[in-house]
């Protein structure tokens, strides 16, 4: 009698289709590990990070700005109003406030931020000729 080899059947071609699976899924884990290779997901820009120095309760007073027109525009110490009211430190440091709108004569008014106040601002219609 002749040996006959034996065949492959589908049966041993599924186990080993799925142990070559689990030995490349067992590989690509332990060759991330030991190369440190991590594949993470783009982060998100982040606005720009703003750093307020709060001040002591007795060291800041508020100013209060009332201002006609109210669509005026209006400058504390050359630069624009940031908020209104706007806290600043307490002093006798003098301090200029401004306003102006478009047909309106400015205004300026000098001020101290010794305590809690209100400055107010009127605007003058502008004389046309």
């Amino acid at each position: 009698m002749k040996y006959r080899r034996p065949g492959v059947s589908w049966v041993t071609v599924l186990v080993l289709g799925f142990a070559a699976v689990g030995v490349a899924a067992v590989g690509g884990t332990v060759f991330k590990k030991m190369t440190g290779l991590v594949v993470a997901p783009p982060r998100p820009a982040r606005p720009p990070v703003v750093v307020y120095r709060p001040l002591a309760m007795d060291d800041a007073v508020l100013i209060s700005v009332a201002v006609s027109p109210q669509g005026a525009r209006i400058m504390l110490d050359g630069e624009p109003l940031p908020s209104n009211p706007v806290r600043l430190a307490r002093g006798l440091k003098p301090h200029m406030l401004a306003a102006a709108a478009d047909g309106f004569a400015p205004a300026v008014e000098e001020f101290t931020a010794d305590k809690h106040k209100t400055v107010r601002l009127r605007l003058a219609r502008a004389q046309r000729w």
